[in-house]
């Protein structure tokens, strides 16, 4: 009998002293943790994990474009309306990813050359020999016998494929000059305008008039 005693008095003492353990173990653990928690910033739990599903990201992306004044508006792969979204907000864009095989259209580019125009035309004479890379050149316009010559009194043969078909424009002008400007040569040319002929003024011959008198 005193020995079972003795070997219930030390299970007993075993279970107090395992218990007061357990306390001092959970107490300690329990400082610990506030401690740690007390150490991070306001806010900032490592026990609080905000989970979210693909959807609720889609929603929340798009949202966000919304708020941010997109209008824009979500489609599924069958190219149904998401009805999460109020039809009066489903305006011009559309959000869906571009599937892995397909390639995004290429952007049509302003930097392509612009063709030069074919015909010739008039500018005004502060425009003549200002733009870069291109000739000057003067002609030299006789209306009394419709001839034109370069800078050299050379003839120009065929000079309207060079200013344009403008004979009866310089019969009947009355300025000294004009200004033409052709793209395709890159030239801007300078006409001076004579009353008098090629005849009269370089080679010398007498009007007819005049010799019949």
């Amino acid at each position: 009998m005193k020995k079972i005693l003795i070997f219930g008095a030390g299970f007993l003492a075993g279970v107090v002293t395992g218990t007061v353990v357990t306390v001092l173990c959970y107490d300690h653990q329990k400082k610990k943790k506030e401690k740690e928690l007390s150490e991070k910033p306001d806010g900032v739990y490592s026990d609080h994990i905000v989970t979210t599903d693909v959807d609720e990201m889609r929603h929340f992306y798009i949202q966000g474009l919304r708020d941010l004044g997109i209008n824009v508006w979500d489609v599924d792969e069958d190219g149904e309306y998401d009805n999460n979204f109020e039809e009066e907000d489903r305006q011009a864009s559309i959000v869906n990813p571009i599937e892995d095989d397909e390639e995004p259209e290429e952007e049509e580019s302003d930097s392509y050359p612009v063709e030069p125009n074919p015909e010739p035309y008039e500018i005004p004479d502060h425009a003549y020999g200002t733009r870069e890379f291109y000739d000057s050149e003067t002609l030299m316009y006789y209306k009394g016998d419709s001839q034109m010559t370069d800078a050299n009194y050379e003839f120009v043969i065929d000079w309207q494929q060079h200013v344009g078909n403008i004979e009866d424009r310089l019969n009947k002008e009355d300025k000294d000059e004009i200004y033409i400007r052709n793209e395709v040569e890159q030239t801007d040319y300078q006409i001076l305008i004579y009353a008098d002929s090629y005849a009269h003024a370089i080679e010398g011959e007498e009007p007819l008039g005049d010799m019949a008198d």
